[in-house]
């Protein structure tokens, strides 16, 4: 708290100043509210603002929930949680997607210790979190680490579609990916051609299975590329799917 020997204003201009010039208040001070009580030196308007910036400061220093949050806070514990729900991959699987997966390790990391941080954390604007929007970092990591649960753990699912004019039926393979909100939907797809052209012995062919294997994971990949790396080199193709340029 201030000292009760510093003069009103120098204490006052000193704190306005760092809030100002760093927007954000000085460090080391605690403003309490009981400070608003100024000398009568001071006009009205000045006083009001004054008032304002300096109940903003208390709270800054001393904003505090009314219980200890070891004991009576919901648990999410991300070991937990991966341990819980992440794909298994084999050693094929981790051959294959190789530098993939040593981004996944990574974003695990920065995962880890932004959990972990007691630290005053901003965004890539440099715009100081709050507790909401940390609340919501969360869960952009969380939906971050789920769209690569995708890619390692494929999922295809086959559709009909049928040409009103001629009833033919034509087989189309679809994949989900995952919104803002954490909520899957449909998004990916690849038409295999006609039904009665595409089956053999009643099944599709396993090498045409894959070849629609590699063509989606190769869609998801640029897509996640594109949301969470960089946009510079993304074009669309024909269907009007996201993809990287590659040289």
């Amino acid at each position: 708290m201030f000292g009760s020997s510093t003069p009103y204003k120098s204490l006052i201009k000193r704190a306005l100043r760092a809030w100002d010039t760093e927007g954000r208040p000085a460090g080391g001070y605690i403003i309490t509210s009981k400070l608003c009580s100024l000398p009568a030196e001071f006009s009205k308007s000045y006083k009001n603002i004054l008032c304002i910036k300096l109940l903003d400061l208390h709270l800054w220093y001393n904003m505090k929930i009314e219980y200890s949050i070891a004991q009576n806070s919901p648990k999410f514990n991300l070991q937990t949680w991966l341990s819980e729900n992440e794909p298994k991959l084999n050693a094929v699987q981790l051959k294959k997607f190789g530098n993939l997966h040593q981004h996944y390790l990574e974003l695990i990391e920065d995962f880890l210790e932004f959990l972990n941080s007691t630290d005053s954390i901003i965004d890539s604007d440099g715009r100081t979190l709050s507790a909401n929007d940390i609340y919501n970092a969360i869960e952009y990591f969380k939906i971050r680490i789920q769209k690569l649960w995708l890619l390692f753990n494929l999922k295809l699912y086959k559709t009909h579609n049928v040409n009103k004019n001629t009833q033919v039926r034509y087989i189309v393979m679809r994949a989900f990916w995952i919104d803002d909100n954490g909520k899957p939907f449909r998004k990916f797809s690849k038409n295999l051609g006609a039904e009665n052209k595409v089956l053999v012995k009643g099944k599709i062919p396993i090498s045409l299975i894959e070849s629609v294997e590699d063509y989606i994971l190769t869609l998801m990949w640029d897509l996640y590329y594109f949301e969470y790396i960089s946009d510079d080199e993304a074009g669309y193709d024909a269907e009007g799917n996201i993809i990287i340029i590659r040289d």
